[in-house]
């Protein structure tokens, strides 16, 4: 059923229903191509006015929790971003989880606050639909031995292979450190280059992206 009729005049990209039921509305603003976040006012037929913005084009089923955090999936990290303070914090990587964060198509808050993210994984046998919902503990992800992979940006394939190796391995886990940051390109890539010319920069390294490919 319709419960609002809103004009809108900007590019749309998502209703968020924040943790306390307040709908909020994205959009693309057409001047420095920001995410523009809004609430929506269902009742007055309008949309309130902004709680900020994230100059960011890798941010990815978004939620708003109560208190106007920004949770946002990038690729493989859940992230939070505030608003007032502009400061993002990396939650987690997905990855150390046995879960492929390019596969999540939509993620939700529950009643008692947890997160909750919904994925389709596509192999040889069809699709395979999960859901994973996150709970704060103090144990530690496993006893296995870690096998660091360092790559420059993730690519699909390889990561499904990790998720698949990391949940049938009994005895290693490996954990992706990637250097990447959309941000700030030209500084992640070059200490991605001076960590390799370090040579303890990991167990695996994946050399595609960097200026050592050739060798």
């Amino acid at each position: 059923n319709k419960i609002a009729d809103i004009e809108l005049t900007n590019w749309g990209n998502d209703l968020i229903v924040s943790e306390d039921g307040t709908v909020y509305y994205s959009y693309m603003d057409d001047v420095d191509w920001a995410q523009v976040f809004v609430p929506v006012d269902v009742k007055a037929n309008k949309l309130g006015e902004s709680i900020g913005s994230l100059n960011s084009y890798n941010a990815n089923n978004c939620l708003i929790d109560a208190n106007q955090l920004l949770w946002m999936n990038q690729e493989n990290s859940l992230v939070t971003y505030n608003f007032s303070t502009e400061e993002k914090t990396e939650i987690l990587n997905w990855l150390d989880y046995n879960v492929n964060g390019e596969s999540i198509s939509a993620m939700g808050i529950l009643s008692d606050g947890k997160i909750v993210a919904y994925t389709t994984d596509y192999g040889q046998d069809g699709a395979v639909y999960e859901l994973v919902i996150l709970e704060e503990t103090d144990e530690p992800l496993d006893d296995k031995q870690v096998i660091t992979y360092a790559t420059f940006g993730t690519d699909s394939e390889i990561t499904e292979a990790i998720v698949r190796f990391n949940k049938n391995s009994d005895k290693y886990r490996i954990k992706v450190i990637d250097y990447y940051d959309e941000e700030d390109y030209e500084t992640s890539f070059n200490a991605y280059n001076e960590a390799i010319l370090n040579g303890d920069i990991a167990d695996i390294i994946n050399v595609d992206a960097t200026q050592y490919k050739s060798m």
